[in-house]
C-alpha cells in the first residue's frame, strides 16, 4: 500500500505512539514491503528477516520524523 493511501488517522496515531495504530500500519505496509524485498533479495527467508528489521526500525524511528509526510 502506498504511503499516501494509508489513512491519515492511522499515520498520526502511529507517530504518536499508539500501539494499535502501529500494528495497523505494519499490517498495511508489510505485503508491499515484502514483495519489494523478495524481488531484491530473491530469498524468502532473507526477505522475511529484512522485513522484520524494517518494521522494527519503522516503529523505533517513526515518532522522531520531522516531516510527517516522510
Amino acid at each position: 500500500m502506498r504511503f499516501e493511501e494509508i489513512p491519515v488517522s492511522i499515520r498520526e496515531r502511529a507517530r504518536g505512539g499508539s500501539r494499535e495504530a502501529l500494528e495497523s500500519l505494519c499490517l498495511l505496509v508489510q505485503p508491499d514491503a515484502y514483495a519489494v524485498l523478495l524481488s531484491l533479495l530473491r530469498d524468502p527467508e532473507d526477505a522475511s528477516d529484512a522485513l522484520q528489521e524494517s518494521m522494527v526500525r519503522m516503529i523505533r524511528f517513526l515518532p522522531h520524523l520531522r516531516d510527517p509526510k516522510a
